[in-house]
């Protein structure tokens, strides 16, 4: 479980490193959930699936997760302008962030809604990612 959290914490950074990302979000890429009140737009990053693979030689277990990010804006233009943002950063990329690698990322979907109650826009996608 720490180890899947440090995964999430330099997927964060990696995210926010990119300026198109950071200048739309700032910093507000929340692990697990937004504070409330969060000033729009943000995302929150969460791990929906895991799994471990036992790669039989010195280099340890690979490890795909499901991590899935959902965009939460006043505007659908807003949701569909910061995933155009994430998914050209991150669509089948390899890379490595703090002490974690990540050996492929592949998008899976993503779908839009509006949460009536909240008055609130939001865009969730899902990446499959191998790291170590």
């Amino acid at each position: 479980k720490v180890f899947r959290i440090k995964m999430i914490a330099d997927l964060r950074t990696y995210i926010l490193a990119n300026s198109a990302i950071s200048d739309e979000i700032d910093t507000r890429l929340y692990p697990t959930r937004a504070p409330q009140g969060a000033t729009k737009p943000y995302a929150v990053i969460n791990t929906v699936g895991e799994r471990s693979v036992d790669t039989h030689n010195d280099s340890g277990l690979l490890h795909e997760d499901t991590v899935e990010i959902v965009i939460y804006a006043d505007t659908i233009t807003k949701v569909y302008e910061i995933h155009d943002d994430m998914r050209s950063l991150l669509s089948n990329a390899k890379f490595t962030q703090g002490s974690t690698t990540f050996s492929k990322t592949r998008w899976i979907r993503f779908d839009t809604d509006y949460e009536e109650s909240a008055e609130i826009f939001e865009g969730a996608f899902t990446l499959e990612i191998m790291w170590s």
